[in-house]
């Protein structure tokens, strides 16, 4: 049994030290607080599980900023590996404990127009009684 607590300490020992070592540098000095480190640190590990993204990538968490949904706060994620960097915006919840991926949509725009149809063949399917 010791055996199996001293493999499992050395793990999460080995997990903490690999998890500080991933921690995206903070810009401000409000951000530089243990707190908001940590929930830096806990946003950038659900980002990273939930959209898969690789190790070799940085991910840095902008600043709250308020956002037009009640409750929520807008929170700028910059991805970047190399040259390739992509901001994405997320909501926070207010209370810190909800971050949420919203993407929105022009219904005015008909997506059928934005397909590019040059150079393709086109077939005219007609009714047949």
């Amino acid at each position: 049994m010791s055996r199996i607590q001293i493999v499992a300490g050395l793990l999460a020992f080995c997990l903490t030290a690999g998890c500080k070592a991933q921690t995206a540098p903070s810009g401000s000095a409000a951000q530089s607080s243990p707190d908001a480190a940590l929930m830096n640190r806990r946003i950038e590990v659900m980002v990273r599980s939930q959209f898969n993204v690789p190790q070799d990538y940085t991910v840095a968490i902008g600043a709250r900023t308020p956002s037009k949904i009640p409750g929520y706060d807008s929170l700028p994620v910059t991805l970047s590996r190399k040259e390739k960097t992509t901001t994405v915006d997320f909501l926070l919840s207010t209370d810190g404990k909800t971050l949420a991926r919203l993407e929105t949509f022009d219904l005015d725009k008909d997506p059928v127009f934005t397909i590019d149809v040059a150079g393709r063949p086109y077939a005219e399917t007609r009714r047949r009684r």
